[in-house]
């Protein structure tokens, strides 16, 4: 935790270049492409396409993170 405040303060992420910047275009862009006023059942479809869409990348970084919490050199360092 130290250590990413640390590199933050040396080396500043620009406000357009955050992640959670990225990911608000990301789901705007996707937003505009799902709410079309077409049929209800293509509505549902596309609307659970673009939330797995959504959920998938954070579930799939989440479990590629989880071994790094399990090592003693990263609790040393919080």
């Amino acid at each position: 935790m130290w250590g990413a405040l640390l590199f933050h303060l040396i080396l500043p992420i620009p406000h357009s270049a955050h992640p959670a910047t990225l990911w608000r275009k990301v789901a705007e862009q996707l937003a505009e492409k799902v709410n079309n006023h077409h049929s209800y059942s293509q509505s549902i479809l596309s609307g659970s396409l673009a939330l797995i869409l959504m959920t998938l990348p954070c579930l799939v970084l989440l479990i590629a993170l989880k071994p790094l919490v399990w090592q003693e050199p990263l609790y040393e360092l919080a």
